[in-house]
């Protein structure tokens, strides 16, 4: 499940971002791509539960799953953001 919240002064309708899965040592083992279409409203939160599959020929996704959940470290990684007045916040740059 994510959680986002929205801090700005106005409503967010796109996201451009990820969810990226790492072990302690910072080694990258799965990423999940954000819903982009989503609206949160200004000063408000946005839940998702979803389920996504281990693919059972990926090592890194097995392995994943076989681990404690306090060893495996979740980074959000977002790229853009567009709001209701259509303007975009990039951090890609």
């Amino acid at each position: 499940s994510i959680a986002l919240q929205n801090n700005y002064d106005k409503g967010i309708k796109l996201v451009d971002g990820s969810i990226q899965f790492y072990d302690l040592l910072d080694e990258h083992m799965y990423g999940i791509r954000i819903e982009k279409d989503i609206s949160i409203p200004s000063k408000s939160i946005y839940t998702n539960e979803g389920v996504y599959r281990i693919s059972q020929y990926t090592n890194d996704q097995i392995r994943m799953k076989n681990m404690k959940k306090e060893d495996v470290k979740a980074k959000l990684r977002i790229r853009k953001i567009v709001f209701t007045d259509n303007s975009i916040v990039d951090f890609t740059k």
